[in-house]
């Protein structure tokens, strides 16, 4: 049975700062497996909103998705290796195996470069970094001096976390987290990934601190958490499983939505496979469907 979890996502107030509009300065980088159906049916949304926005796909060892740079023109596929099968599963009684903690470490890592080979395609202002079950259907917007957003709606209690993190001059614990779908600020992402990239043993004290560290939308607080910016909360998304009144929100950025993803019968083995042996529910479905 759902549950309704809005009381978890804060409102709008009226000294909120004036959200900074998404327009030309808006690029995309899209991650994903084999999810094809779901894939083309979120460009194809995209592009209704943005005719024009680049968006740089990256495969994870999955499908090759070259297919759809005719369709979307501004649009650039690339197929490469996986990364992040190796890092679902992880429990904290397995983690820190050191041939793990190699696998987890180098999925961090192509993360956090596959971000930086989007900036540099896309060439803009900010990055929403997307996947196959988030949805754009409106025009969106950035909350005002933001550097990386997102839901906050998950609890990060990991003391050993927090200590390596407030160990760094500008750094700050990080104690909420969801950031999926997030938009980042592409320059601070690029000073984030050089501080990261200088300091192998604080990401090594990291990853073998929280068996969950891989998961970009907590290795993304995480690495802005190094230099003091927090993820900050934005107001337009909305998550299909924890909202039945997701399609009537209106809020532009849609997560969890997965009715277009392969089922279980076909092989798929992505990370979300487990959720599809069951049939998603009818009541999840556009009603267009």
């Amino acid at each position: 049975m759902l549950r309704n979890f809005q009381h978890l996502f804060k409102k709008h107030r009226p000294d909120d700062p004036k959200p900074v509009p998404l327009e030309d300065n808006l690029g995309v980088f899209f991650t994903c497996y084999t999810e094809v159906d779901a894939v083309k049916y979120a460009l194809a949304e995209l592009y209704k909103i943005y005719p024009s926005i680049r968006c740089l796909i990256i495969s994870d060892g999955g499908a090759d998705f070259s297919f759809l740079e005719a369709t979307h023109p501004t649009c650039k596929a690339i197929l490469g290796d996986d990364t992040r099968g190796c890092i679902f599963g992880n429990s904290p009684a397995t983690f820190t195996h050191p041939d793990q903690q190699t696998r987890i470490l180098r999925s961090m890592y192509v993360f956090l470069d596959r971000i930086a080979q989007a900036i540099d395609y896309c060439k803009t202002e900010y990055i929403l970094i997307m996947e196959p079950d988030v949805l754009v259907r409106g025009k969106l917007s950035v909350p005002q001096g933001a550097k990386v957003t997102g839901s906050l709606i998950n609890e990060l209690d990991f003391p050993e976390l927090h200590s390596e993190l407030r160990s760094h001059p500008r750094g700050v614990a990080v104690t909420r987290y969801g950031a999926t779908p997030t938009i980042i600020e592409s320059a601070a992402f690029m000073q984030v990934r050089d501080y990261f990239l200088k300091r192998p043993g604080a990401v090594r004290r990291l990853s073998a601190a929280c068996h969950i560290m891989a998961s970009y939308d907590v290795l993304l607080p995480v690495a802005f958490a190094l230099l003091g910016h927090r993820e900050v909360f934005n107001p337009e998304i909305v998550e299909c499983l924890r909202d039945p009144d997701w399609e009537r929100s209106g809020k532009p950025l849609v997560h969890q939505y997965r009715y277009r993803y392969p089922k279980a019968q076909s092989g798929y083995t992505g990370k979300h496979a487990a959720e599809m042996l069951r049939n998603w529910p009818a009541e999840l479905a556009p009603g267009e469907m």
